[in-house]
């Protein structure tokens, strides 16, 4: 028998009757499954996200490293109108990621190219200011974020040492896309897998004071870098590393945070986080053991961590609570490893973002069917939930699930300035590669269809 909880009756009766195939493309091409990893940033003056990826140049062959490229880019109007169409950022280049910047309007892209990890500015209209900068030589996996109290930028990226331990380094980039300094070694194996590092950072533009020494600890803000729920770090402004537990004369960099029930997950993957209403939230993937609503519960978790702790006793664990926000909970059962998809849990890959405006954490992730019958997916396909912080809802399918759909590696981004959030991913429909997304309005009770232009779901809580 299913197993499934009485107050997700009700909302099950209210969603029902959504259709949630949403989803418009963004781009139509030729991509590589693994590498394209679309990501987004939102420019609030003019209220429109920048979707940037990786293509192929296909006057060489897949041996050449010209293979590997352009980055390309896509401006989205918040009312889900495409600005002209793709054009190239960086010649070429893997696994991009981009970050606004407020204070002048533009944007800075990284990308992997040739195993190091590599900038370039755009203007708000997608045209390039200067030239392309190395920022970080051997590292690879790049991500890119925006310091709005100093108006610059922290790059990191994961070393390429050939049977190392997948040190990641961060350096400061200014305004003009510039480094400052040298990169900063400021962990050992975080990123777990050298072959896939799934790390994540955020940005809290929070002034802490340091209680122990009286003074401002982080005068330009914090960031909260991590490997997974049991690799955490808080990095000051500079991207250097925050001690935080004392014990025995030494201090430790990790902070202690476990699930409230002292259970260990079992494998942990593909961390995300992002911040918002004084909190950092944490959504991963991992295969159980913990318990919620009386069920033992497997797939996409949750929780929250206190953007204002800045030390931690060495007995203390600092968390409220994990969570489900998978609506599935006998989510995921062996079904052997598969060299191509590894194992499902691996390829559900959590994205989180907050919208400001409902003062809400929304999460996306590729949700994956199994053969236990207490899940109901049939097919691959993408799913938004709300953190709740307590047992999930039924979740909302924002990607089409009536043809070839293939998604995989999904993204979202919010509006800062209004309910607007997108969701997006790569997907492989009639063995063409292309992007998707869709747009969400985030309030309160009811869900809804808009059908004007792009398709927009409304998501009230």
């Amino acid at each position: 028998m299913k197993k499934s909880f009485f107050p997700l009756l009700l909302v099950f009766f209210v969603l029902s009757s959504v259709q949630a195939f949403a989803d418009f493309p963004i781009s139509q091409g030729l991509f590589w499954e693994y590498e394209t990893a679309p990501r987004a940033a939102y420019n609030l003056q003019n209220d429109e996200f920048l979707v940037v990826w990786n293509a192929f140049n296909l006057l060489y062959s897949p041996s050449d490293l010209n293979f590997f490229g352009p980055v390309r880019g896509q401006r989205i109007k918040a009312s889900g109108e495409l600005i002209g169409t793709p054009f190239d950022i960086i010649y070429a280049g893997v696994l991009a990621d981009v970050a606004y910047n407020a204070n002048q309007d533009e944007y800075l892209v990284v990308a992997e190219q040739w195993y190091n990890t590599v900038g370039q500015r755009l203007d708000a209209s997608g045209n390039k200011i200067g030239g392309q900068v190395t920022l970080i030589s051997s590292a690879r996996y790049p991500r890119v974020i925006y310091n709005s109290l100093l108006h610059n930028y922290l790059v990191t990226g994961v070393g390429n040492v050939p049977g190392g331990s997948c040190d990641i380094y961060t350096i400061q980039v200014d305004a003009y896309g510039s480094p400052i300094g040298s990169a900063t070694n400021v962990t050992t194996g975080l990123g777990g897998s050298c072959n896939d590092p799934i790390y994540s950072i955020a940005y809290a533009p929070l002034e802490t004071p340091d209680s122990l020494h009286g003074q401002t600890l982080t005068p330009g803000g914090r960031y909260l870098l991590a490997g997974g729920p049991k690799s955490l770090m808080w990095l000051d402004s500079h991207g250097k590393v925050i001690p935080v537990v004392y014990a025995w004369g030494v201090w430790y960099n990790e902070i202690p945070f476990m699930p409230e029930d002292g259970a260990n997950p079992l494998e942990s993957y593909n961390i995300d986080v992002a911040y918002g209403g004084n909190s950092f939230a944490l959504a991963w993937s991992e295969t159980g053991g913990h318990k919620f609503c009386g069920f033992p519960w497997k797939g996409v978790m949750g929780s929250f961590l206190d953007a204002d702790r800045t030390y931690f006793l060495n007995n203390e664990t600092e968390n409220s609570g994990v969570f489900p926000i998978s609506w599935i909970a006998d989510h995921w059962v062996d079904q052997g490893y598969n060299p191509e998809e590894g194992y499902a849990y691996k390829d559900w890959r959590a994205k989180v973002a907050y919208n400001a405006a409902a003062k809400k954490f929304v999460v996306a992730w590729r949700e994956t069917p199994s053969t236990d019958p207490a899940n109901d997916t049939t097919v691959n396909h993408i799913r938004v939930d709300i953190l709740h912080g307590i047992c999930p809802q039924k979740n909302i399918v924002v990607s089409s699930t009536t043809g070839t759909e293939d998604p995989k590696l999904p993204f979202i981004t919010s509006s800062t300035t209004s309910l607007k959030v997108l969701v997006g991913w790569e997907d492989h429909r009639d063995l063409v590669g292309r992007i998707f997304g869709a747009f969400l309005d985030i309030p309160k009770p009811v869900i809804t269809v808009q059908p004007v232009g792009v398709t927009n779901l409304r998501l009230e809580n």
